[in-house]
């Protein structure tokens, strides 16, 4: 019995030492395009076909994915083609915030799936560049969820920086 005891806390131990990550270091990318600082709870998951970044925490509920646009296209019908794709699944959406730079975009986006009660919350920041331009979207689900990771998701956006 008293081996069977020892067995279980050594394996307990054991899985407990290599599952535990160190959610308080940052993860760094730095790309020779661009650079990006991610949350230590996060870690690489396959989220989009197209995706260039993909990291999510699915227990949190957690989404990042960067794509880079290659379109020659305008940049508020390169926003509104990208926005398009997050929203047209949704049974109901509002854009909550809009906000417009010379060279960039950035809005939040509140919609709901059909037969879902909690809605989900969308954060993008298009950069737009003449050849190559890039879209960051962070998402989570649930207000309260939302509220909890509103400094981390504002952070992460801010983090995106293109390299010239």
């Amino acid at each position: 019995m008293k081996k069977n005891s020892l067995f279980i806390i050594s394996v307990l131990s054991v899985l407990c030492f290599t599952s535990c990550q160190d959610y308080s270091q940052p993860i760094r990318i730095d790309n020779k395009n661009f650079e990006l600082t991610l949350p230590g709870f996060v870690k690489e998951e396959d989220l989009a076909d197209d995706a260039i970044v993909e990291y999510a925490n699915r227990f949190r509920n957690f989404y990042i994915v960067v794509f880079q646009l290659k379109d020659s296209i305008t940049k508020d019908s390169l926003w509104l083609e990208t926005t398009q794709r997050l929203t047209k699944s949704l049974a109901e959406h509002k854009i909550d915030s809009l906000q417009r730079g010379p060279d960039q975009i950035f809005t939040t986006i509140k919609g709901k799936f059909k037969d879902e009660k909690e809605p989900i919350f969308y954060t993008q920041k298009l950069i737009y560049k003449q050849e190559n331009s890039y879209l960051i979207t962070v998402w989570t689900r649930g207000q309260e969820r939302y509220k909890k990771y509103e400094t981390e998701i504002g952070s992460i956006i801010s983090s995106f920086k293109t390299r010239s």
